[in-house]
């Protein structure tokens, strides 16, 4: 998900410059509206130093493929958390964060 991608860096390069997660929301950090699959983009502050991005992915109708989706219940999320030599290190959120079927999630979170 390039969106997912997208976000992570933004995350990332903010973390880099200031030293602190960005505050909830983060509008200004990077693009939180939709594109193709994606509704929309969030960002949590869990602290200074950890952090979760939220993607909902959706879905338009059954010709697509992909009707295992649902737009009010589908989630991936990536967990940010700077390691201890000052870099910020992404994981997907796991089994309580993200919610689309494992056969749908990108590379980095198999």
């Amino acid at each position: 998900m390039a969106r997912g991608s997208e976000a992570k860096t933004a995350v990332t390069e903010y973390f880099a410059a200031k030293g602190v997660m960005p505050t909830n929301g983060a509008t200004d950090v990077f693009n939180v509206g939709g594109a193709g699959k994606v509704r929309t983009v969030r960002w949590e502050k869990i602290d200074k130093l950890r952090g979760r991005i939220e993607i909902d992915v959706v879905t338009t109708a059954a010709s697509n493929g992909i009707t295992e989706l649902d737009a009010a219940t589908n989630t991936l999320a990536f967990r940010g958390v700077k390691t201890p030599s000052g870099v910020v290190q992404w994981t997907c959120g796991g089994t309580v964060d993200t919610t689309v079927p494992g056969k749908y999630l990108p590379g980095s979170c198999k």
